[in-house]
Formats: C-alpha cells, structure tokens, sequence
C-alpha cells in the first residue's frame, strides 16, 4: 500500500482539527456577549460533567483501533475484522455509559441541559474518524466538517439570541457533531470487505484497550477536572466561564502544534513493526524540532499580545481571562513536547505502562494543587496547577526515553528558535504602547511579530525553514510550469 505524504496528512489534520474548533472561535466573540460569563460557565460545567460518561464510553478504543488498523493498512481482511470489533465495542461501553449518565443527573435541577450534553455520549457510536486516521486517510475528514460547522455556525447566529437560550446552544453543538460523524460513514465501504460476523469478537482485545483507557482516564480527567473543582469549590458560573473562554482559545492554539502527533501515530506505528530503527530516530526528532519552531513563537506571541486580544474578542467582562490565557500559553511548548513522547512514541511503540504512569503523576500533580490553589486563586489557581501537572508529565516522559533519545539534542533542537522568540518579544513590547486594543492593531502585532520570527530564522539559516521555503519554492515552479 503506498504511504501517504506526512506534509500533505499534516496539513489535513490541522485543517480538519482547527475547522472543528472554527465554529467556538467565529462564534466565541458572539456567545460571550449573548450568554454572558454565567451563561458560558453553566455549559462549561455540565459539559465537564458529561466528558467523564464519555470517557467510559469511549475507554481506549480511539487510540487502540487507530494503531491497529495502522499495522492492519495492508491487510483488507483483517482491518475490517478489526474494525467491526472495534465499532462494537464502542457501541457496547456507549449504551452503558449512557445509562450510567441518566442515573447519575436524573434529579439534577440542570437536568435538560444534561440531557442535550447527552448528544455528546451517542457521538462516540458514530465517530470512525480514528478508522480513517489510522489508514492515513485523513483528507476523507475535511470537507465533511467544513459542510457541518458552517451549518453550525448559521444555526447559532440565527437561532441563538439572548441568555435563555443556552439550550439552543448546547443542542446544535451536539447535533452537528452527530451529523459530522454521520456523514463520513460513507466513506466507509471503499475500505472494507464482507467479514462473517461469527468471527467478530468485540472483546478479543480488552486487555489492551484498558491498557490505553487507564492514560486517557488520566488525560481527560485533567482536561475537565479543573472545570469541574472550580465548579464544587467555588460554586461561580463566572469563574467557569473565564477559565472556560481562556482554556478555548489555549486549545485552539494546541491544535495547530499537535496536529502533526495525529499524523504521525499511524506513520510510525507501521514503522515500529517493521523494526525501522533509523527511520524511527529521523521522524521522533524532526517532530520535535518541528513542536520548537511552532509553540515558542506562539507562547511569546500570546503572552504580548493577550491583554489586547481579548477586549474586543470576548467583549467587556473577561478581563480575568487575560492572566488565563498567559499562563496557559506555556502549555503550547509543555504539551507539545509531551505530545511527540507520549502520543508519537509510546503508543505507536506499545510502552502503554510509561505513558500511563506519566499521565497519571501528571493527573495527580494537577488534583492536590487544585485543592490548595482553587481555594484562595479561583480560577488563576486551576491554571497555574494544570500546567504544573502538564510539566510533570512531560519531564517524567523526557527521563523514561532518555535512553532511547537523547534529551540533550532535543533541547538543542530549540536554540535557533529561542534566538527568533527573543528578537520577536523585543519588536512586540516596543510596539504595543503605540497600538490601542482592536482587532486591526492586533493583526499588525501578530504580522509584524511573524515576519520578524521568520526573518531571524532565515538570517540564522535554520534547517527547517530553509526546507520549507525549497518545497514552496518547487510547488511554485510546478504551477508555473504547468501555465506555461
């Protein structure tokens, strides 16, 4: 089966991650204002509460099904078997966790706003996407989630008027995701051929799957756990809803330094099994050198920037999510080196027990400093403990591969781009007191900081950048060519 481009899957992924966080940052602007902190905070904690069902009903089989049908991509026959026993499963643990759901919020008195959040449970029936990411397929996912958040987006603009309807709201964020889901199993029948069903065995592989379940536990605990405490502990819908709006736009910014470990899973889990040592080393360190040169820049850039960011993004209100926002730009460098260690390396190479243990101290790290920092720091207090968890995660993954990488070459990896960083913080703090907070000088602070970033590292002849601009320049003669 011929392999497909990394740049070309890179550039998909990126493009279907960030479309699928397109709908929250065109319409943020707008449901800030329409909703309110309150009305932001209240969808927030219910939705922290619904993403533990979904974990359950999830357990480990997105991670699991995308490497094995990444070792199965040969193999029609038996990545169908596998992927029907995957799908059954997922279907199976779904019901369940969806029955658990309307036990535990029954009597709650946001009980209909759960039950929307419910949508959100029967999503994972739906979800083949780590099908097609495990075949490499992941051009197959674009346009389908272009078509859906646009339909989203009309949806809330048109239907989505004052704080009552924050019912509305939640509704078609679910439903479109569904529709989303829906729509690509058309896909499906090119890839798969007839498998008696007798053969199929949803639980040949359970060990396995709770193997990566107990990491995505740790993981998705973290994700919402912080939404959650801030809830129980303060009991402020406001609070929820600065850290909500500040966590957003971190994702957002996530999304493009982590999009290439999506790609890369498949990738290198087909070169782990066929024991290329060399290629191996070639793809791990160019990720992180790739993760250097993307969340440096971004995390200087975003702490600059923020406290005229978010005045005219999310309206008057926010202004606590400024120092929000600051503190969880260091996550970009954190969870991007994370993400090439623990999501490119450790599950393609089946050390399920290092990765889980580093999530787990992370996890741990994250719980006890909330308990301390919520209380007298309320939502600042959450940040500063979700990135002191995020650090120990990395830190712990970097001492477990140190024998297998040399730690010292990736942290030299980052030299040019810190040089870049430095120059570019100095041209945006001797900018910012000559420019006001709107949306038209904060797109010249995020160009001029660009063009500065990129013209150092050109001066400094950096490897990466140099080749980017040779296959620019390659495409450019190509249709160029192709005019002539």
């Amino acid at each position: 089966m011929k392999k497909k481009s990394i740049k070309k899957n890179y550039l998909y992924n990126l493009t279907y991650q960030l479309l699928t966080l397109f709908a929250p940052l065109v319409t943020t602007p707008y449901i800030s204002r329409v909703l309110g902190a309150s009305g932001v905070g209240l969808n927030s904690y219910t939705y922290s509460v619904v993403a533990y069902f979904v974990l359950v009903a999830v357990l480990g089989t997105t991670d699991y099904g995308q490497r094995e049908i990444a070792y199965l991509q040969d193999e029609p026959e038996a990545r169908s078997r596998m992927f029907w026993e995957v799908f059954s499963l997922r279907t199976i643990t779904s019901l369940f966790s969806l029955f658990l759901f309307f036990l535990f919020t029954g009597k709650s008195e946001y009980r209909m706003l759960y039950l929307l959040q419910s949508i959100n449970i029967f999503c994972v029936i739906a979800d083949i996407t780590w099908f097609f990411q495990g075949m490499e397929e992941f051009g197959k996912t674009v346009m389908r989630n272009i078509l859906v958040r646009v339909l989203n987006i009309a949806f809330i603009f048109g239907f989505v008027k004052t704080a009552s309807d924050l019912p509305l709201y939640i509704a078609s964020i679910g439903i479109s995701t569904l529709l989303g889901h829906v729509l690509l199993w058309k896909s499906l029948p090119e890839f798969l051929c007839r498998i008696p069903w007798r053969t199929i065995r949803p639980f040949r592989n359970i060990g396995q799957v709770l193997q990566l379940f107990l990491p995505q536990i740790a993981i998705q605990v973290s994700a919402v756990m912080d939404k959650t405490m801030i809830g129980w502990i303060t009991g402020s819908d406001f609070e929820n809803g600065y850290y909500e709006q500040a966590d957003r736009i971190e994702k957002i910014c996530l999304t493009i330094v982590s999009s290439l470990g999506v790609v890369m899973i498949p990738r290198i889990s087909y070169v782990v099994a066929k024991k290329q040592k060399e290629l191996l080393d070639y793809y791990i360190y160019r990720a992180y050198r790739f993760i250097w040169m993307l969340a440096l820049p971004m995390t200087f850039g975003i702490i600059c920037i923020a406290d005229q960011f978010v005045p005219w993004f999310f309206g008057s209100g926010y202004e606590k999510s400024i120092i929000l926002i600051q503190i969880f730009s260091v996550l970009l460098c954190v969870v991007g080196v994370s993400s090439v260690t623990g999501m490119q390396y450790f599950i393609p190479a089946g050390k399920q027990k290092q990765f889980t243990l580093s999530v787990i101290l992370g996890m741990a790290v994250n719980f006890v400093m909330n308990l301390f920092l919520i209380q007298n720091l309320l939502s600042v207090g959450a940040a500063i403990a979700t990135v002191a968890g995020e650090l120990t995660v990395t830190v712990s993954q970097l001492i477990m591969v140190r024998h297998e990488f040399s730690i010292r070459k990736i942290m030299k990896q980052a030299k040019n781009y810190l040089v870049a960083v430095i120059g570019m913080s100095l041209v945006l703090l001797w900018l910012k007191p000559h420019l006001g907070a709107t949306i038209q000088e904060t797109a010249i602070l995020v160009l001029a900081g660009g063009c500065v970033y990129g013209g150092i590292l050109l001066i400094l002849r950096d490897s990466m950048v140099c080749e980017l601009l040779q296959i620019v320049k390659l495409k450019w003669k190509g249709h160029k060519n192709a005019g002539d």
